[in-house]
């Protein structure tokens, strides 16, 4: 069978043609990725523009909430643990203003899903994906955001 040869973000491997199949979910919609890791970004983007969707990339907190307010994208997906404002500080803030309180939050994170999912409501997150996952993984949480 031959691959695609967009990479897999996590484990280096190529993608299969039916991977590819799944066609383009996010046209049309705009994605703000926070993420403190270039390399995790620039897969994720790869992927996600695959997809359809119309990414801008933040670095850290304080850019993810001035692009996300600037922006107010469909979808943002915070990683919790970033430098200067973590993902958790930027859900909160995207909750409490009304301009960007329905933007659909994907938080991203490697503290364990038993920690992770409780916190979601209590914290502002829509939909949460413990570090590491498959991009197939990621592509079924944006699917629950659109369909939520």
């Amino acid at each position: 069978m031959s691959g695609s040869s967009t990479p897999d973000a996590f484990d280096g491997g190529a993608r299969t043609d039916s991977q590819s199949d799944l066609g383009r979910p996010g046209e049309g919609l705009t994605l703000l990725l926070a993420d403190d890791d270039a390399q995790l970004r620039e897969a994720l983007t790869m992927h996600l523009e695959s997809r359809g969707y119309d990414v801008t990339e933040a670095a850290d907190g304080e850019a993810a909430l001035a692009e996300a307010t600037r922006l107010i994208p469909d979808i943002a997906i915070l990683d919790i643990v970033m430098p200067g404002a973590n993902g958790w500080d930027v859900a909160r803030s995207l909750r409490k203003n009304p301009e960007t309180k329905d933007i659909r939050l994907l938080m991203l994170s490697g503290i364990g899903k038993d920690v992770l999912g409780p916190n979601l409501p209590i914290l502002g997150g829509d939909v949460g994906l413990d570090k590491p996952f498959e991009l197939d993984e990621l592509d079924e949480a944006l699917r629950v955001l659109l369909t939520t």
